[in-house]
């Protein structure tokens, strides 16, 4: 018999969903290759991945590649202040389809990490998948890391269906024994979980109710040509090179998988 927590992250009909996404055409593995380099200039990593494979699932890359940026000719793209493990599991995922397992110690994590990167390069099923799996890690391993809500917070914006499922997370699944899990939250973070408490006030704040994936979905809107090529250009503006990210929130980041 499953858990209150497990009971409350699973849903058979969102899982799916996740299955039915369509996957890259063949041809797709046959394009040509373009090189990315991840990381700091002193410490970057080159990535071979084919063109339109990357094109296929991100709006970014396939407004870089396609459009009339220089990296459609150079077929060289340089993402310095994105992490090199984040982009290996992104590689990993556009290939074979598959996320850090929810048995794996840092899986919400290096989850987490990957739903920003999907916000930051549009790439929406990676996010919506990333979703799927965090709210199976949660159920499987019984807790969250106490950095993941923080994490959440610093790079996402106020609507944002991750800021919405680690809330509800935290209201609907988690344990009970956490009066040292709200340590690092902001105002922002405590103003959020109780209005989402309040929202039932049948509901207590640790109630082992249903989370449905789908709830916090990313829909992808798909975008004209002139779209995809003005949002491109401001998100090279806005995250490349000069801005770095750091890989934690706060004390217990998610690097490290942030601890219980």
């Amino acid at each position: 018999m499953p858990s209150s927590l497990e009971a409350s992250v699973i849903d058979r009909a969102d899982r799916a969903v996740i299955h039915r996404a369509s996957r890259a055409p063949s041809e797709c593995f046959t394009s040509d290759i373009v090189t990315i380099d991840v990381g700091p200039p002193h410490d970057k990593q080159t990535f071979s991945v084919h063109t339109d494979l990357l094109c296929y699932y991100s709006g970014y890359f396939k407004a870089a590649l396609r459009g009339r940026f220089i990296e459609a000719r150079t077929k060289h793209i340089d993402l310095p202040s994105n992490e090199i493990d984040v982009f290996t599991a992104f590689v990993h995922w556009i290939y074979t389809r598959i996320l850090p397992g929810p048995d794996e110690d840092a899986a919400i994590a290096t989850l987490s990490q990957l739903w920003v990167f999907g916000d930051q390069r549009q790439i929406p099923l990676l996010q919506n998948e990333a979703i799927d799996q965090i709210a199976r890690a949660a159920s499987k391993q019984g807790h969250i890391p106490k950095a993941f809500v923080p994490y959440v917070y610093c790079y996402t914006t106020c609507n944002s269906p991750l800021r919405r499922l680690a809330i509800d997370l935290v209201c609907k699944g988690c344990p009970r024994g956490l009066s040292d899990f709200f340590e690092k939250w902001d105002k922002q973070m405590l103003i959020d979980l109780a209005e989402a408490h309040m929202s039932d006030p049948r509901v207590g704040l640790i109630a082992g109710q249903r989370v449905r994936h789908m709830d916090y979905y990313v829909e992808d809107q798909g975008q004209d040509p002139a779209g995809a090529m003005e949002g491109y250009g401001y998100l090279r503006h806005l995250y490349e090179p000069s801005m770095e990210f750091p890989t934690s929130c706060g004390d217990g980041g998610l690097k490290d998988g942030g601890g219980d």
